[in-house]
């Protein structure tokens, strides 16, 4: 609740594509509007199609990436009539499907000429990385273990926007005041700026 949706929708000509439900109250351009059933992935295509062919927004919100991805997954799963890929006679395919369709869903976006913010909620991943100048072993004295703080969405996701996205900001409060990490100290969260010394 830090305002991370109210933030992204400050971009000039903003339209917010809401797949959490509960948020519907914010003061933003959003769909679906309140009052209106929630945003399923077939509905996100139509959505898509109409902003596409317009000029009316310039930037996308995807809020949340996570949800988003999930609405794909099970539009994917029941094309091809099934609740999960693991049961599927090929799962490695319709795991696959299901991540170029999401990808695909965010470049036609780009391609269109619009920008698209990612909007995620956090997780902390425990990480174990070799300490520097030591040898290439996993004996507990060769290795660091630390936590990073990272979008909550699922590994596909993160696939796919870490290929895509010039910059990658941590909202979270410090000290008790809203900040932004733009770059991070000691890797304690996973930022990006993929425009050099832009920052």
């Amino acid at each position: 609740n830090i305002g991370k949706s109210s933030l992204a929708a400050q971009f000039e000509n903003n339209l917010t594509m809401m797949f959490e439900a509960t948020r519907r109250n914010l003061a933003i351009f959003q769909v679906p509007k309140a009052g209106e059933p929630d945003l399923t992935w077939s509905r996100a295509l139509k959505y898509q199609d109409m902003i596409c062919n317009s000029d009316d927004f310039q930037r996308i919100s995807i809020d949340t990436v996570d949800e988003a991805y999930q609405q794909c997954f099970i539009y994917v799963c029941k094309q091809a009539g099934v609740r999960h890929p693991d049961s599927a006679s090929k799962p490695y395919e319709l795991w696959m499907e299901i991540k170029a369709q999401f990808k695909e869903f965010v470049l036609t976006f780009r391609e269109a000429g619009k920008g698209v913010t990612f909007v995620s909620h956090e997780k902390v991943k425990p990480l174990i990385t070799k300490a520097k100048g030591l040898k290439r072993d996993d004996s507990p004295e060769n290795t660091v273990k630390c936590d990073r703080i990272e979008p909550s969405c699922s590994g596909q996701v993160l696939d796919v926007i870490t290929q895509i996205c010039d910059y990658v900001f941590y909202y979270h409060f410090k000290d008790a005041r809203r900040a932004i990490m733009v770059r991070s100290p000691s890797e304690v969260a996973w930022t990006a700026c993929g425009m050099g010394e832009t920052f």
